[in-house]
């Protein structure tokens, strides 16, 4: 049985980009926020703000998605490297 790792998104403003990133990990809106005590392995992906795009509608839509892809493609590669 593979081990469970447990993720805290945390992004400027806490607009967007975490519960994008959390909802794209597992889609765990109702579970409780993990306790986060002593050293923990952290990581920094920078990332453009989809919600202070501004324009047409499909240019903000299109920066939401590609936030959505990036952070998909980091928690896909995320996953292989702790198999």
């Amino acid at each position: 049985m593979k081990k469970r790792s447990k993720i805290l998104f945390v992004c400027t403003h806490n607009r967007c980009r975490s519960v994008l990133g959390e909802v794209i990990a597992n889609s765990a809106a109702k579970e409780a926020c993990p306790l986060w005590m002593g050293e923990t392995p952290r990581l920094h992906w920078g990332m453009p703000d989809p919600s202070r795009v501004e324009g047409p509608e499909h240019r903000v839509q299109q920066a939401f998605f590609d936030v959505m892809d990036a952070l998909n493609e980091k928690l896909f590669k995320l996953r292989l490297s702790r198999v």
